[in-house]
């Protein structure tokens, strides 16, 4: 019987994979008409009056931003994939910033290659390229309030998104403008003879006091 060789095998599916990727980015490749609120093509026409240059300048552009933008969403998956392992294994705290160390990251770029691979998986195929055009603050918001990729999913255009998560960011302005002069010591107080106000509650009261006691402990501890 003949012996299978583990390691060539190995090569062969990384090799039909990586087809099967390269294939992908070609049918999914992002269009120039695509990048016209990012980037200014034209300018591209200043460099040489060959047009014939000028056009595999502008196609070459393109190519380019297609491998960079793929690029963030891999990198966003092992970013991805490594910090839920870890978190589901529950390392040492510090190992995940330790290995994002030893990558040359830091925690917070990090942070946004994981929100946008987030979001990325998140929406219809045919959304994909537009999540691959946004700017890093409209992902952030789409990650914190993700109704929005809700809405990029029921055929709502890139451009009313973006106003969309721009209205979004007003409203919150004029939240934190009142939140400012919010005094946490009037707060204290709810704390004096905490125990026997707890004993007090309900069974379904003290299930709800848990929930927000947890989600200000996340908040109180965020880095």
């Amino acid at each position: 019987m003949k012996k299978i060789n583990i390691t060539n095998r190995l090569k062969e599916q990384l090799q039909e994979k990586g087809k099967k990727e390269e294939i992908e980015m070609i049918d999914n490749s992002i269009k120039e008409e695509e990048l016209k609120d990012i980037l200014d093509l034209d300018e591209i026409n200043s460099i040489s009056e060959d047009q014939e240059l000028v056009n595999f300048l502008k196609e070459s552009t393109v190519k380019l931003f297609n491998i960079q933008a793929k690029s963030v969403v891999l990198i966003g998956e092992v970013l991805t994939n490594v910090f839920e392992k870890l978190a589901k294994q529950g390392s040492q705290e510090g190992v995940y910033e330790k290995w994002l160390k030893l990558n040359n990251f830091n925690k917070q770029t990090a942070l946004r290659y994981r929100r946008r691979y987030f979001v990325y998986n998140q929406v219809n195929i045919e959304n994909k390229n537009v999540v691959l055009t946004l700017p890093q603050n409209i992902i952030d918001i789409m990650y914190e309030h993700k109704e929005h990729i809700k809405l990029l999913n029921d055929g709502v255009s890139k451009k009313d998104l973006i106003n969309s998560i721009n209205n979004l960011k007003i409203e919150d302005k004029r939240e934190y403008s009142n939140f400012i002069e919010f005094d946490f010591k009037n707060y204290k107080n709810i704390f004096f003879d905490f125990d026997k106000k707890i004993e007090s509650l309900k069974e379904k009261e003290k299930i709800e006091l848990q929930k927000h006691l947890k989600k200000i402990e996340e908040i109180l501890n965020k880095d």
